[in-house]
């Protein structure tokens, strides 16, 4: 037998406030009936001052409030054991941070609207269960963020990452789904309970057959590396890339410092200005030869929704269990005994007053 809310026995001491009032209300209605006359005379030419109608009312009232309070501080027995799942697919977000990310034809940038928009996704990632990770490539590529269910620390190390966070330039598509794979191979369980009612069930094994995902996100430019080897690698590990497009066919120029008032554009070696345009191909092999969906981003959306919707239609797997232990409440048992008593205080009350005057 415990407690679930022992603090809220302090209420208690509002009944002793009450018996103590009491007290001294009794105390000072016999000083007054004594200075008067005869107390018990001037007792039975009061209206409905009846002895046992006090006291019971009294009895019932003070029941009555102590089972509320003791039901408030949640008396809980024995206990259940339950078995907790959690269920959903791993998913690891490519974020492309190459210096042609900074192109302003999706606003602010191409990688300032991925940003923004992943970490609104990261809300519904959560709501269904899902865990992510991070993985942010340029010329190279690596970990920013293992896969994890705390999507806080997930969204922290997205808001970090930016043009300079990998320090060699180009688009290496090839490692960054490399790093990814990787990634989604390992075992990802949840770490051991962390209460003294929980106790942590065996961990799945890693299995080639768990729901994994790639989300990537870039604008396919200057991509280098072979991406057809990867994607057989993908395959064979039935992992899904889900890939998004991010920039205008058409072309903008790449910003040297997007933050000045007059920026500057970067430019090649003749001093021609560099345009940055979408290269949808190898993001089309990606998605289609993997079982996935490509998606290009427009003014409007990057097309996350879809993406989630994709993603959420895959079967998820279970990714951690544990065994609790949830202890009985008695709380319902003295409730209604305390509403049954504070009723009865009040019916006792309304008939003390409601009693007939005694005639003298």
């Amino acid at each position: 037998m415990k407690l679930a809310n022992p603090e809220l026995l302090a209420a208690g001491m509002a009944l002793l406030l009450v018996l103590v009032l009491h007290a001294r209300a009794r105390r000072r209605r016999a000083r007054t009936m004594a200075i008067l006359g005869d107390p018990g005379l001037i007792s039975r030419l009061v209206s409905g001052e009846s002895a046992p109608y006090r006291v019971s009312m009294l009895v019932f009232l003070l029941l009555g409030l102590g089972l509320s309070v003791l039901a408030l501080a949640r008396p809980q027995f024995g206990g259940r054991v339950e078995k907790i799942r959690k269920k959903g697919v791993d998913i690891v977000i490519a974020l492309d941070t190459s210096k042609s990310m900074l192109a302003a034809d999706v606003e602010p940038s191409r990688l300032e609207r991925a940003k923004r928009e992943l970490s609104l996704a990261m809300n519904r990632f959560q709501e269904l269960g899902h865990r992510a990770g991070l993985v942010v490539f340029a010329g190279d590529a690596f970990v920013q963020c293992p896969i994890t269910s705390d999507f806080e620390i997930l969204r922290l190390f997205l808001d970090s990452a930016d043009a300079m966070t990998v320090g060699r330039g180009g688009t290496n598509l090839a490692r960054a789904l490399d790093e990814a794979r990787g990634l989604l191979n390992r075992d990802w369980s949840d770490g051991p309970a962390n209460n003294k009612e929980e106790q942590e069930a065996p961990r799945p094994k890693p299995s080639g057959k768990r729901s994994r995902a790639v989300l990537l996100l870039s604008d396919g430019e200057s991509h280098e590396g072979n991406i057809h080897s990867i994607v057989s690698d993908l395959v064979n590990d039935q992992i899904r890339v889900f890939a998004i497009g991010i920039g205008s066919t058409v072309g903008e120029p790449i910003p040297v410092n997007p933050e000045a008032e007059r920026p500057e554009y970067r430019t090649d070696s003749s001093g021609q200005v560099i345009m940055s345009r979408l290269n949808e191909e190898p993001l089309r092999i990606l998605a289609q030869e993997t079982g996935g969906v490509y998606v290009q981003a427009d003014s409007a959306t990057l097309g996350l929704g879809r993406i989630i919707e994709e993603i959420h239609r895959m079967e998820g797997t279970e990714y951690h269990s544990r065994v609790v232990s949830r202890p009985r409440d008695l709380y319902q048992w003295l409730l209604w005994p305390a509403f049954a008593c504070l009723a009865f205080a009040l019916l006792i009350n309304h008939r003390r007053e409601a009693a007939p005057q005694t005639a003298v």
